[in-house]
């Protein structure tokens, strides 16, 4: 089945109400019910776990849709049919779905749709292919909480899921006076590293459930922002903006106007921490380049402009009777021309 027609079954099968989601929650949702589901419980357990899926799965999800215990609507049955010998490019993968490709979350979340909690004090969270589990402890009965664990792992052998037991990481949070010790869950014969924070979906979470953590490594992220993407960032998005079409207008800009431009300049050099070029420095720059390429284009409008004196080494001044003309792109280019 090519791939177009894999996205357009899950389609119909979205609208046929298997997937009913009338806006798809994000990130922010996820994490916004997260914290709300452990903010009001006294000692919970939280389990984050890092799954890889097998290269093969996406095609097991393929055939499950031949499954007879599966309901499927009956145009994407017929659909299925018709496109069974319509086959795209082949391309051998031993990865799965290749990184960064938009089908990959989509058919994660389908393949592990049946992966619930099987009691009233866990319940799973996923998000694309991120999976954690939350326990409520009562009176120091974790047995419910390690059974869930348990099932899951159980649950992922037999779906040809891979645990990564070096990246799963468990999280209590504990606001009793008196803390008991705790024994971290085990995932075949491994224990899972207990932690003070982890990241959640591009969040630090800590035991406390305090934002210190997440700020300080927000902070520093900021920070460590190397002068090579910042200054990239300021050409792009700042400096293009200013210097737009600068040969035309900066020539007969006023001081005051001038100052207030540099005053960006400045202010982009503190955050840098490095110097950028000043807007006299990229006005006679541009003003250079664009002279040059009117010289070489002789079907340029303006290339009569430009005239060489006898000598062949200077060009002509233009006459000029106000400053207005004086300052324009034109008596500027060449008077730069003409002392470089």
């Amino acid at each position: 089945m090519c791939i177009s027609s894999l996205y357009l079954c899950v389609s119909l099968l979205a609208n046929s109400s298997i997937l009913v989601s009338e806006s798809l929650p994000g990130v922010n949702d996820v994490l916004l019910s997260a914290s709300i589901i452990i903010r009001v419980k006294h000692q919970v357990a939280v389990t984050t776990i890092e799954l890889s899926i097998a290269g093969w799965v996406h095609r097991c999800f393929v055939s499950s849709f031949h499954t007879p215990d599966l309901w499927i609507p009956t145009t994407v049955t017929r659909l299925i049919e018709e496109k069974q010998h319509d086959y795209c490019q082949v391309t051998a993968k031993n990865t799965g779905a290749p990184q960064g490709c938009a089908l990959s979350p989509l058919l994660y979340s389908l393949y592990t749709y049946d992966c619930t909690a099987t009691r009233n004090s866990d319940i799973i969270v996923k998000f694309a292919d991120d999976t954690t589990v939350v326990g409520l402890i009562t009176n120091d009965d974790e047995a419910a909480y390690r059974e869930e664990n348990s099932a899951l792992t159980h649950w992922c052998q037999d779906n040809h899921l891979i645990l990564n037991v070096a990246k799963t990481k468990e999280l209590i949070v504990d606001f009793r006076r008196c803390r008991g010790v705790y024994t971290p869950i085990t995932i075949k014969g491994d224990a899972v590293e207990i932690v003070s924070s982890f990241r959640f979906l591009g969040v630090h979470l800590a035991e406390d459930l305090t934002w210190s953590v997440h700020t300080e490594n927000t902070v520093k992220k900021a920070h460590g922002m190397s002068r090579r993407i910042l200054r990239t960032f300021y050409r792009c998005a700042i400096e293009s903006i200013l210097t737009g079409c600068i040969t035309t207008w900066y020539g007969n800009s006023t001081a005051y106007n001038r100052k207030a431009l540099q005053r960006v300049v400045r202010c982009a050099e503190r955050i840098i921490g490095g110097e950028l070029p000043s807007f006299q420095d990229i006005y006679r720059k541009r003003c250079l380049r664009k002279a040059g390429r009117i010289i070489k284009d002789s079907t340029h409008p303006s290339h009569k402009l430009f005239r060489l004196l006898p000598s062949g080494r200077r060009f002509c001044s233009i006459r000029s009777r106000t400053s207005r003309l004086r300052d324009s792109f034109f008596h500027q280019a060449i008077r730069l021309l003409n002392t470089t």
